[in-house]
């Protein structure tokens, strides 16, 4: 993740300052708020659709979210110094995020009402979610940082606990609620999700510092 030569920002070697967590949290936020509004529209919209348009539109969302957020990251990072391919990021995160929607429809395409309880599988599903695009991300720095894997539990950790935050609307939703009240909870969820990430982003790095000093 080293900078282009002759770019500026800070050397790798000096960990993010606070204010990284801060525009990280702020503009993955921003970056997931398309989704937050996808999702809403998606249900209100596609119960009258032929199962393969929902699975379409499904992935539609997913290269969405792929693209907003790892522009959104890449960006970040390359202002601090940290990414030199920008593009290949994105290409990542749109991967991942694809292959994680098309999971998701399993759930959303299953027969509704879903169940108020949070079930294994839809925890699973979650994670998948989280760490397909860890995956995909770590794939991109891992030879810059070979200690970064943890990148992917992080973001497992983050998508779990983020979409728990909106499942009792998407309930409500499929029992006959108005989609519109899904909008403030995938809103959370994504704040809930940049916050985690921006987190576990600022440990992982200290430590992949600290582990090529030593």
């Amino acid at each position: 993740m080293n900078a282009y030569p002759g770019e500026r920002g800070n050397s790798v070697s000096e960990p993010p300052e606070p204010a990284f967590f801060l525009r990280w949290t702020l503009i993955g936020t921003l970056a997931l708020a398309p989704v937050a509004l996808a999702v809403p529209v998606y249900l209100s919209l596609s119960q009258t659709w032929p199962e393969m348009a929902r699975v379409l539109a499904l992935l539609a969302i997913g290269l969405i979210e792929g693209l907003a957020l790892g522009g959104a990251q890449a960006f970040i990072m390359q202002r601090q110094g940290l990414l030199a391919n920008k593009r290949r990021w994105i290409l990542a995160t749109v991967a991942g995020s694809t292959s994680a929607w098309a999971l998701l429809s399993l759930l959303i395409l299953s027969p509704w009402p879903l169940p108020e309880e949070i079930s294994l599988p839809i925890y699973a599903l979650w994670g998948a979610h989280g760490a397909l695009i860890g995956l995909a991300q770590w794939l991109v720095v891992r030879k810059t940082f070979p200690y970064f894997s943890s990148w992917i539990a992080v973001c497992l950790l983050a998508w779990v606990l983020g979409e728990k935050l909106s499942y009792p609307c998407l309930v409500a939703t499929s029992n006959g609620a108005n989609p519109a009240i899904m909008l403030l909870p995938r809103t959370c969820t994504g704040l809930s999700i940049a916050a985690m990430t921006g987190t576990g982003m600022i440990f992982l790095l200290g430590d992949a510092l600290e582990k090529k000093k030593s």
